[in-house]
């Protein structure tokens, strides 16, 4: 006890001198206090997109589900609703971390509840899997279209071969029944008589025939009867012959016509394919942003530290309030103000001496920033060089290396320049 009375009444003595600044010794020595260095870690805001109950059917105005119809078969996309939790806040479920703890950077302090967060990770997933079933779906469709065009050229050729056979034989066809005409008129002529409705005949009261006498045509000679029979027929498979034609010339107009269509609905479904595609890629995207949203359930520590103060499970928190506070580990940093006109002789790096007016140990730290500019400084400095007079922020640094005393955050202590400014 007399030990500590002592240590005190020396604290301030030095205290009195610098207030007084007629104590040489005491004119370089000014009141600090230690850097409470913490951190609060922060709860996060747990965005979570509305579930998609429509997720794995087609978005098709009038129920159609046609391939290729609005959306092109896409669910609709979530849009983001609310907060997880009650209202606008958020349940702890779990605490990793007790306070005193030592921590890394990265470690688990605590776990909000993840249940609504899991059930969005799910239908993201879904909906990505339903668009990623329509690249396929698609594809199959084009091959279809390449087996139908396939089809179409065979059925082409085959009507155009057809077209060109035809052609021949009715020119084959043609070029007989001109001939049987001819004989029939060569017959008519010797024969002497008009055969009525023949053709090619001679009117009646015509000049008389020329040839071999009345008594009918030659052995071997058709008659004509048969000639005109003949053709009778030829006209007939002429006229089945043209309509035939006319028939196949149509369906390759009808051909080319359905050709011409399946290569505008080919032309679609390959658009509609790069589509799908391009969706299939960006369901990724929904994915990752889903299980992101649930990875900052999970608060972790941002910096290497002890842990001051931590929330316990059950703790329903708001966005932004404090998760846990965590003290850097690193060395201890002091706070001092200088006047302005005894400034002159501190500079960056300059060794400094900081006491305890609980102890008689000290430690040694140097100078590692200077404030830019003069301002009035906390209460806590009240010393005659800065007490309601600007002054400047000195901040210093402790050397790490401890001589009989830790320098607790917050306490406050006097600090030595070495410089003797």
């Amino acid at each position: 006890m007399q030990h500590r009375r002592a240590a005190i009444s020396l604290a301030t003595v030095a205290l009195a001198c610098v207030a007084l600044v007629g104590c040489a010794h005491g004119a370089n020595v000014y009141a600090g206090r230690v850097v409470d260095d913490v951190v609060s870690v922060q709860a996060p805001a747990l965005a979570v997109p509305a579930s998609n109950l429509d997720a794995g059917f087609p978005a098709v105005p009038g129920g159609t589900g046609a391939i290729g119809a609005s959306g092109a078969g896409r669910s609709a996309t979530p849009t983001v609703s609310g907060i997880t939790g009650i209202g606008s806040v958020a349940r702890v479920m779990k605490v990793a971390v007790r306070a005193g703890a030592t921590v890394k950077a990265g470690q688990l302090l605590a776990t909000f509840d993840t249940s609504a967060l899991d059930a969005n990770v799910t239908v993201a997933k879904t909906a990505q899997a339903t668009v990623r079933a329509q690249v396929p779906v698609i594809d199959a469709a084009i091959d279809k279209t390449r087996n139908a065009r396939a089809k179409l050229n065979t059925a082409q050729r085959t009507v155009t071969s057809a077209i060109a056979q035809l052609t021949v034989t009715r020119a084959q066809l043609a070029t007989k029944l001109a001939s049987l005409k001819t004989l029939l008129a060569a017959l008519q002529q010797a024969g002497g008589r008009t055969l009525p409705g023949g053709p090619g005949g001679v009117p009646a009261g015509g000049p008389p025939p020329v040839g071999p006498p009345a008594g009918g045509p030659p052995a071997g000679v058709p008659s004509p009867a048969q000639l005109r029979a003949a053709v009778a027929q030829l006209q007939g498979a002429l006229a089945k012959l043209d309509a035939g034609l006319a028939k196949a010339r149509a369906g390759l107009g009808t051909i080319a016509t359905a050709k011409g269509k399946l290569a505008d609905a080919r032309t679609q479904l390959r658009d509609l394919r790069v589509l799908a595609s391009i969706a299939a890629h960006a369901s990724a995207i929904g994915v990752r942003v889903a299980e992101y949203q649930r990875s900052l359930a999970m608060v972790r520590s941002p910096l290497d530290g002890v842990v001051v103060s931590v929330a316990r499970a059950g703790d329903v928190l708001s966005p932004g309030a404090t998760v846990a506070v965590i003290r850097r580990a690193r060395a201890a940093r002091v706070t001092t103000w200088i006047a302005p006109a005894r400034l002159g002789g501190v500079r960056i790096g300059d060794a400094v001496t900081v006491r305890g007016d609980w102890t008689t140990g000290s430690q040694s730290g140097h100078v590692r920033v200077i404030g830019p500019r003069a301002d009035y400084p906390p209460s806590s400095y009240p010393t005659k060089d800065v007490h309601l007079t600007r002054a400047i922020p000195v901040e210093i640094v402790m050397d790490g290396g401890e001589r009989g005393f830790v320098l607790p955050p917050g306490a406050p202590v006097d600090v030595e320049f070495a410089s003797g400014k």
